[in-house]
């Protein structure tokens, strides 16, 4: 049980600083009127993903359920006008489940 709880614990933060992390790397990058900010979003996301390994998964994950992740994204962009919170929700939530 308690070990459980760890790892939920360990997959919430995880989940909260790649959020954090790559919401942020959006934000900055409009704040700077680049190109294609949602791109520094992207990079964010795979480097902070602690292994190849990781990352394979969760590209994996994220192309095994397109429908699920296209309908998501678009309630979030649809109802949170800012793009940058909406990404770093919609990354918050597929990296938790």
């Amino acid at each position: 049980m308690v070990n459980k709880k760890l790892n939920s614990r360990k997959k919430l933060l995880k989940a909260v600083k790649i959020a954090v992390g790559s919401s942020m790397a959006i934000f900055m990058a409009k704040t700077f009127h680049l190109d294609y900010a949602i791109s520094a979003g992207t990079i964010t996301l795979l480097t902070v993903v602690t292994t190849k390994w990781e990352t394979i998964r969760l590209s994996l994950y994220s192309q095994s359920t397109p429908l699920l992740t296209i309908l998501l994204a678009g309630v979030l962009f649809f109802h949170i006008s800012n793009e940058w919170v909406a990404y770093g929700i919609f990354v918050f939530i597929l990296v938790m489940v």
